[in-house]
Order: structure tokens, then sequence, then C-alpha cells
């Protein structure tokens, strides 16, 4: 899924990407999986943003039909964002 995201349009200047971690994601005894990525771009106009740290997560709902995906970025070296990114993660929740 992240490959997805950083090959397609939406990351103009793709130039690669890095699996940073990987772990089972639980909550309210529903589990998942949740990948942190960094995307890489060059982009000529913006010589200083090296990329996001991207996250996605994938839960269990306990439907056979569906599943929660979750996906947030910050840009790589932006640590007031990534914070914010964090505590979002950390409050989802499965009803």
């Amino acid at each position: 899924m992240t490959e997805c995201f950083a090959s397609s349009q939406y990351y103009s200047g793709y130039t690669g990407s890095k699996v940073v971690s990987q772990q089972e994601f639980d909550r309210n005894g529903h589990t998942g999986w949740w990948v942190r990525t960094e995307i890489y771009v060059s982009i000529p106009n913006l010589p200083q943003v090296r990329g996001d740290v991207v996250d996605v997560v994938v839960m269990d709902t306990g439907q056979s039909d569906f599943m929660g995906v979750y996906f947030n970025s910050a840009t790589i070296g932006d640590s007031a964002r990534q914070k914010l990114v964090d505590a979002a993660r950390e409050s989802i929740q499965v009803s």
C-alpha cells in the first residue's frame, strides 16, 4: 500500500523508499499492522524537502468483508508535525 502511494503522482519527484519499522498494532482487542516508511523525493524548487515519514495502519475490524485503513505523513525532519501524526495514530479506535 505504501509503495502504491509512493510511486503514484501523490509523490512528485519520487526517488525511493525505506521501511523504517513494522509491527503489530492492537486497539480495543482488534489487531492490525503498522508500517512506517520514509518516502524520498527530489523536487528542484523545494531542495530542502527530502520526503515524508509515512504511517500506514491496517486494522481487523471484526467484519469479514471490511478492513480499517489509516494513512498519515509528516515531512522528514519536521518533529512538530511528527508529534501530531504520532498522537493521531495513537488515538485510533475500533468499535
